[in-house]
């Protein structure tokens, strides 16, 4: 995942369709002639929305019998292949039920800021996301919700520390990619079914 994050950069980097090192500016978002704060009421709604429909979904694959499925080849591919299961058409399914989610946050995000550059897809990103999963916890919906929301705002709130400790930009920029390294660690270490780990289903046989 960090490969191709970083292969697409590169493309994106020195390719004159996505502005090169400038990126695309000015790009025309919803809302445009509203009042800000009205904008930002509009935005939080949008986003309700769009996140309600991917965690339907989401849910909804969970539970049936096709979700049942991804797990096994997550967990034991080779056991998943024995019992007849096409793990390739798995995974494709896997990735034509994700991408489209993605495509939709990455569009929604775009179209909020107006802009969007090859530092958008810097390995470190990439590794924010990841530590989101592992902190909420890894296969569990709740627990990526939760990991989403804890890490995004200590990543926000560590960016007040060069006012706290009188520390020079790049400094505070290096202490913040160390606390989220630090918090990845540590609930690998210590918890690594994260804060909301994922509920396995028990069938109860009668006997």
């Amino acid at each position: 995942m960090l490969a191709v994050a970083e292969l697409l950069r590169l493309v994106a980097l020195n390719s004159d369709f996505s502005g090169g090192t400038g990126g695309i500016s000015s790009i025309s978002g919803f809302f445009e002639d509203w009042s800000n704060q009205a904008q930002e009421i509009a935005w939080l709604g949008l986003s309700l929305v769009a996140l309600t429909i991917c965690v339907v979904i989401s849910i909804l694959v969970s539970r049936s019998q096709v979700g049942r499925i991804m797990r096994m080849v997550r967990e034991h591919e080779d056991l998943a292949a024995s019992l007849g299961h096409d793990v390739g058409g798995i995974k494709i399914r896997v990735m034509a039920i994700s991408a489209p989610m993605a495509a939709l946050s990455g569009s929604l995000y775009t179209l909020y800021l107006t802009f969007i550059g090859p530092q958008e897809l810097e390995p470190f990103w990439t590794f924010l996301m990841f530590t989101m999963l592992v902190v909420g916890g890894s296969g569990s919906i709740g627990g990526a919700l939760v990991g989403t929301y804890l890490i995004q705002l200590t990543y926000d709130l560590t960016r007040f520390l060069g006012d706290v400790f009188a520390a020079t930009p790049s400094t505070v920029g290096g202490v913040r990619i160390l606390i989220i390294g630090a918090l990845l660690l540590g609930f690998l270490l210590l918890r690594p079914d994260g804060i909301v780990p994922e509920r396995i289903r028990r069938i109860h046989v009668p006997g």
